[in-house]
């Protein structure tokens, strides 16, 4: 024997369901939204933490590039773009993009889905300074070698 469906209920049942369905929807939404607005805070922190290290390796090898990786996990509502995340670039990543001879780009990274690498770079800004200073050595040995007489 079937058991009698009262609609009453089921009508109660329906619309608590849709409510809380809708519910979660908002809070989501709301989530996605403060995960959107919080990126260049994300951003801000991982390049102040990163920044000195970039510093440091490029005075003790005089490496010219770096890879900052950055990851997102994978349950955020908001999962950023490239145009998301070069918008929200710190100061200075913005200006350093800008600059002749450094450039700053993104890809993805090489740890999965949501994992992005910024690549920060002063080669050409380094290459003109080493030939600024073999211009420079240049000059300087051929007015030693005029003082001295000899050519």
């Amino acid at each position: 024997m079937r058991a009698r469906i009262n609609h009453a209920s089921m009508i109660t049942f329906a619309d608590e369901f849709a409510k809380a369905a809708r519910q979660g929807q908002k809070m989501r939404k709301r989530l996605k939204e403060f995960e959107r607005d919080s990126l260049k805070d994300k951003l801000a922190k991982k390049w102040s933490f990163t920044k000195n290290r970039v510093l440091e390796d490029a005075e003790s090898s005089g490496a010219t590039c770096f890879i900052m990786p950055i990851h997102f996990k994978k349950n955020l509502e908001y999962q950023p773009n490239n145009r998301d995340i070069m918008d929200n670039l710190p100061e200075d990543l913005k200006k350093l993009r800008d600059t002749e001879g450094c450039d700053v780009r993104l890809e993805y990274g090489k740890d999965g889905a949501h994992t992005w690498e910024i690549i920060v770079s002063c080669t050409g800004r380094v290459n003109a300074l080493n030939v600024k200073d073999l211009q420079a050595e240049t000059r300087t040995k051929g007015e030693e070698s005029d003082a001295n007489g000899v050519r």
